[in-house]
């Protein structure tokens, strides 16, 4: 069987050595920009290169994220002078989210490795087949995906795939989330995710509470632990394991690759039928970090309440105890696991700011006695929140040891002939040549003094594993000639296994890829309006009161024949119908679609608004663009610069919808220039496989709106969209720009668009019949104003 890749998280350059010392292959840093985790303790351009040689030294690789969106300015003058160097010195592979970052690295860098990242939200065999053709070596799957989803993908495509198997979940799919970009302004396309997920919502099905007290945290998934799905894993074709957690400490890095890489091999070595998890190292884990639990993710279920921490959306260690007597805040409870001094426990519902460090060792079955301060309640559990002699084995094992590569040496001093020494390193060899050896005088050299000599590594990244030397009894070379050539011989070493990593760079590679023609719109030419629908009595209303050229169907409206009938009605009254495709299109919603497409033969629709490169594909792998139609492409296939739109409109797209994370300052830059631009609606800030719906009271296949309501009163609207099986969660406040008419049209945008959720009749008429004037009391401007780090 072929190796799997340990791939581990490196929020630090000590959580990289971490990492390597307990076996993981390879793993994935940030550097000083572009990274998706911005707070993190990336190091410097100085130290990614150390960081670069550490890895290829002991055999490894180094992975950069550039997993972020990059705006025009930084494309340009940014992105290649910040690659350049890790290139040249070898890095092995660059992991990247934005298309105009993959396209100019494919451009600059011809022979550098990209990885597609998750925040792609790469979900079918077409998406991947289209990345492969740009030249990615490897795609990173979106966490939702189900096994056999993944085992389709790999038989379709064959190229290495990625999937996360240990550590946090995002809700949402990741590249999808504007939650806390929006609320906050700390973009997690941007790498400053604020994590609003984790905090505390109330779900509401018009004025009636759905759910269990208690269980507050409706946005925050467990941690995913995959040890005891290793073979499912490994079967399904997955290449490499990868690891999350570069916020987290670097013994959780160090530890977690250990586990995963050791029982990986004992799959490759025994096979599924020998093959057990002992619990002792999932205790371990759980001690480590975990929320609530760990669950196996969406590798074996679509959704769940059990993939759910709902009572807590941070680390609640592993279960030690129940309690069995308890006065007030003084408890006694019979130790299910051996406890050590400086371990930290807490009760349940006692809360993290009542915890108890142990100030000594308890055997497993022994009673412990403890008091929290507060008041605990009979038969609570008790939990481990740390695990002392864990944390101190962690670091004997993989942080207070050197890691050094072990070397053959062979030494040969014979008189009158220079001194030699030869260093082998796995595959590497290197000989270096010293003085000539002369006749001893009086005291000769011994073998011992030179071996001694000859072991002195230091601090250098090796140690002398075999050591043979060939001597003269009589020979003789000053002490501090061998200490010299020892260094020279290492140093040579150290070059010549760096040395094939190493490329050049062609100057002539930044020149910028042509841009493409675009038409331009004066002030006074009056932008396309259009307006996208979600309920079928929005189209009468639209017809009736807005000048609109064309109107966008959202998807959902298409699951009955009505929706036909919508299309017709659209277009009988010279308007231009357009098809807004799913915002998540998996293989339910591609063999779901399939049924549709004679209907949307018959009823012809003059275009399609696509989300995702999903629907693009789909839509012109079933004709549906034979009779003159057009796409459009959503904000959520990201354009923040002029090599994404070049990629995009190479596909077939002849309009984007302009980002809703740039400001208007950026926005005026030529290369946003006739694109269609959001004036008004309730922006979608979640796409999530997850459902409110059945996480609180069951799943009924019937489409909801719900209302998400967080600590502040802020209520966020929320649809199932129940056909295709994912939830929308909309801002709580409607972005409105159609009032700003100087700015927007300063901008030259082709199009503005209207976006119409969940507005009745009479709202939509009070907007359109007199759009100067903004008739709302609360409501967001989005990032037209601020925009985002």
């Amino acid at each position: 069987m072929k190796n799997i890749e340990i791939l581990a998280p490196a929020g630090s350059l000590e959580g990289m050595t971490g990492a390597f010392m307990a076996g993981a292959d390879a793993v994935y840093m940030g550097g000083p920009a572009f990274g998706a985790r911005a707070y993190a303790d990336n190091p410097d351009i100085a130290g990614l290169l150390s960081a670069i040689d550490y890895a290829h030294i002991h055999g490894k690789r180094l992975y950069l994220t550039v997993n972020t969106l990059l705006k025009e300015e930084e494309l340009n003058t940014k992105l290649y002078p910040y690659l350049a160097p890790l290139y040249e010195r070898g890095l092995d592979a660059v992991l990247v989210q934005d298309m105009g970052a993959l396209c100019r690295i494919r451009e600059w860098f011809p022979d550098l490795p990209i990885h597609a990242s998750t925040q792609m939200t790469v979900v079918s065999p077409g998406h991947v087949k289209s990345l492969k053709a740009l030249g990615v070596k490897r795609i990173v799957l979106a966490r939702e995906l189900g096994i056999e989803e993944i085992r389709h993908i790999k038989d379709t495509f064959g190229g290495e795939i990625e999937c996360f198997v240990h550590g946090a979940l995002c809700y949402c799919y990741s590249g999808q989330c504007l939650f806390s970009s929006m609320l906050g302004g700390r973009s997690g396309n941007r790498g400053r995710c604020a994590q609003p997920c984790r905090l505390p919502y109330t779900l509401y099905e018009e004025k009636k509470m759905l759910g269990t007290k208690g269980e507050n945290y409706l946005l925050s998934p467990k941690d995913l632990c995959t040890l005891e799905h290793i073979p499912m894993l490994c079967e399904a074709g997955i290449d490499s394991f990868k690891i999350e957690g570069r916020m987290k400490r670097p013994e959780y890095a160090a530890f977690v690759s250990y586990l995963y890489r050791k029982y990986a091999d004992i799959y490759l070595k025994k096979g599924r039928e020998n093959y057990a998890v002992d619990p002792k190292d999932l205790r371990a884990l759980e001690d480590l970090y975990c929320r609530g639990g760990f669950s196996s993710g969406y590798y074996k279920q679509r959704n769940g309440r059990n993939m759910m921490a709902l009572a807590r959306p941070n680390h609640r260690g592993s279960l030690v105890g129940t309690v069995s007597q308890c006065q007030g805040g003084n408890i006694i409870f019979i130790a299910d696991t051996a406890l050590n001094a400086g371990d930290v426990l807490m009760a349940e519902k006692a809360g993290d700011k009542h915890t108890v460090t142990l100030n000594r060792d308890y055997s497993p079955g022994q009673k412990v006695s403890i008091s929290f301060g507060t008041a605990v309640s009979p038969k609570s559990k008790v939990y481990r929140l740390y695990n002392s002699a864990l944390m101190r084995d962690i670091q004997d094992r993989f942080f207070s040891v050197k890691n050094q590569e072990k070397i053959y040496v062979s030494f040969t001093l014979l008189k009158d002939l220079p001194a030699k020494i030869q260093l082998e390193c796995r595959d590497c060899k290197v000989e270096v040549e010293g003085p000539v050896a002369e006749k001893a005088a009086s005291q000769p050299l011994t073998r011992e003094v030179v071996s001694q000599k000859l072991k002195k590594t230091g601090n250098t990244p090796f140690y002398v594993d075999s050591l043979d030397i060939y001597m003269d009894e009589d020979a003789y070379l000053p002490l501090t000639a061998i200490n010299h050539l020892r260094r020279e011989g290492i140093e040579a070493l150290t070059e010549a296994m760096l040395k094939p990593y190493l490329r050049g760079t062609d100057g002539a590679a930044l020149t910028i890829s042509g841009k493409i023609e675009r038409q331009s719109y004066s002030r006074g030419e009056k932008p396309l309006r259009t307006a996208l629908v979600s309920r079928l009595d929005m189209v009468d209303t639209l017809l009736k009161y807005g000048d609109f050229d064309q109107i966008y169907l959202e998807s959902w409206l298409m699951d009955s024949p009505a929706g036909e009938d919508a299309v017709a009605k659209i277009r009988d009254a010279k308007k231009k119908a357009v098809i807004a495709m799913p915002h998540i299109f998996r293989e339910n919603s591609q063999k779901l679609w399939e049924g549709y497409v004679e209907t949307l033969r018959k009823c012809s629709p003059d275009g399609y608004l696509v989300r995702n490169m999903e629907s693009l594909e789909f839509i012109q792998g079933q004709g549906l663009l034979e009779n003159s139609g057009f796409i459009l492409s959503d904000s959520s296939l990201y354009i923040m610069n002029h090599s994404a739109r070049n990629y995009y409109f190479s596909l077939g797209v002849i309009r984007e919808t302009l980002p809703l994370e740039l400001n208007y300052s950026e926005l005026l830059k030529d290369c946003y220039r006739g694109g269609e631009l959001i004036v008004y609606g309730y922006m979608p800030l979640m796409v999530t496989a997850q459902c409110l719906y059945k996480n609180t009271v069951k799943c009924i296949h019937s489409p909801r709106e719900l209302s998400l309501k967080d600590r502040y009163g802020k209520s966020f609207p929320v649809r199932t969209v129940c056909s295709h099986c994912y939830n929308l969660i909309y801002n709580s406040l409607p972005m409105v720009l159609y009032d700003m008419e100087d700015k927007v049209g300063r901008l030259q945008p082709a199009a503005v668009r209207f976006n119409f959720t969940f507005e009745t009749p009479e709202m939509i008429r009070r907007i359109l019949e007199n759009p100067r004037a903004n008739i709302f009391k609360d409501f967001t401007r989005g990032h037209f104003n601020r925009g985002v780090e």
